[in-house]
């Protein structure tokens, strides 16, 4: 058996577009070793976008790089068409392939680069959260994309009192008195458009402004003071803990094929936080 000693492996990378050279991708990381009777060649591609794939082929050479010859044909392994970015490993049947002397090899590995369109899709998301649990979101992705988003409390009609502190004595029709029973609740509403941008293959950022309101709304029983009946129970809102004006949100998206998952946050004023959650399909 032919024993191929390496002293050295030099690597020359061409990344070419067919509108021109890109420079912003490197080979790192390139190192090779003997398995058998194959070579196995290590590589990283780096700075590749996430619409970014690679045609990458080998050539080698053994009169010290004066000329190659390639691309090898019995390879295996991150070679080929399609290639993503990141770690790659080659391996070379060499002896299946060419009868090679020993002595030195030089490998120059060349790289082609394939830039895909970034498709436009239209999506629609359920999004929610504990205080607006109703929710929409339609939208567009892309490489920059746009959407708007709506969502609501089970309460929507605003109350019909407004708490005024201790002492507060609310204008009934008839003589009567109150008091305040432990249910709590939370009258929310949101709308708000913004814009979202792809930042990996399946990740997506959105960030969006418009109206909110959230209103901390509790309920009174109303008595008469005749006989003590109950009257009727009428909710009052507390303005010291509602808020309402501009709502800003920001979240982040995960594509898993068609089905989308999100999750985020949103404020009324940048006094009221809440977290989001949602899932979608996009088509």
């Amino acid at each position: 058996m032919v024993k191929i000693v390496f002293r050295y492996i030099f690597v020359l990378i061409v990344l070419l577009l067919s509108k021109g050279l890109i420079y912003s991708q490197s080979i790192t990381n390139i190192n090779s070793s003997n398995e058998n009777n194959s070579i196995v060649i290590a590589y990283k591609i780096s700075g590749a976008k996430f619409n970014q794939k690679f045609n990458v082929s080998i050539y080698y050479s053994i009169n010290d790089g004066e000329t190659f010859i390639g691309p090898l044909k019995a390879v295996r392994g991150n070679v080929g068409e399609g290639v993503l970015g990141g770690n790659n490993v080659i391996i070379w049947d060499v002896f299946s392939e060419i009868n090679i002397p020993k002595g030195d090899i030089i490998f120059d590995i060349k790289v082609n680069v394939i830039e895909e369109e970034i498709q436009k899709k239209f999506y629609i998301l359920y999004t929610g959260s504990i205080d607006a649990p109703f929710g929409l979101s339609v939208g567009q992705f892309g490489k920059i994309g746009w959407y708007i988003s709506a969502r609501t409390s089970m309460m929507i009609s605003e109350p019909t009192y407004s708490y005024g502190g201790a002492g507060w004595s609310p204008n009934f029709e008839e003589p009567s008195y109150y008091t305040f029973n432990n249910l709590e609740k939370i009258r929310r509403f949101s709308l708000t458009i913004g814009a979202n941008k792809q930042i990996s293959r399946n990740f997506f950022i959105s960030a969006g402004i418009g109206y909110g309101l959230k209103d901390l709304v509790w309920q009174m029983n109303i008595y008469s003071y005749s006989n003590d009946d109950l009257i009727n129970s009428e909710y009052v809102k507390n303005p010291d803990y509602s808020y309402k004006g501009i709502e800003a949100e920001t979240g982040l998206t995960y594509r898993l094929k068609n089905f989308l998952i999100t999750s985020g946050v949103s404020t009324v004023n940048f006094q009221y936080t809440n977290l989001l959650i949602g899932l979608g399909y996009s088509f």
